[in-house]
């Protein structure tokens, strides 16, 4: 006679009695985790992510996140007047790209709003604009083109940042 034994939990199907051998039913299967899908929101803006470079050391540089959270870090010529660029404190400009579409050929246009800046007179200094970049709040926008040149508002239009082999 056969004789039984106890209930095997089954995670997948209610619990079964088994009798002269484990049942296969029975036997914990161990479920795999669902399958991540790429989000398609991140992929034009995984396409610009990165690090941009100028090519002269007062030119600054630029980071952007996939998440579009950018920092525009150049020398701060306002905290320290007699300091070279390649001697003087960094600056920081913090932004938040809002809109990112793609312009065709590999090429994009962000914009995007100022949120932190390290030092408001080094801001004000910045870009073409009477009020330089702006207070907080102020709009940023960008362009990239396919072979990774960026301009960015901020700058007078002959600093281009390149972007960086390394990123």
């Amino acid at each position: 006679m056969f004789t039984r034994r106890r209930p095997h939990r089954n995670l997948t199907r209610p619990t079964t009695l088994c009798r002269k051998r484990p049942c296969r039913r029975s036997r914990i299967r161990a479920r795999r985790p669902p399958r991540r899908r790429r989000s398609r929101r991140h992929s034009a803006s995984r396409a610009i992510a990165g690090t941009y470079i100028a090519g002269t050391a007062d030119g600054g540089g630029l980071y952007v996140r996939f998440d579009g959270a950018s920092r525009y870090s150049g020398p701060d010529s306002v905290a320290c007047p007699s300091c070279s660029p390649a001697t003087s404190p960094q600056a920081h400009l913090d932004f938040s790209l809002t809109t990112l579409h793609s312009t065709g050929g590999g090429a994009y246009a962000a914009t995007g709003a100022i949120t932190a800046e390290s030092d408001p007179a080094w801001a004000a200094q910045l870009g073409t604009d009477p009020d330089g970049a702006g207070p907080v709040g102020s709009a940023v926008s960008f362009t990239v083109s396919s072979s990774g040149d960026l301009d960015l508002n901020l700058l007078p239009m002959t600093d281009v940042l390149r972007r960086s082999s390394a990123s």
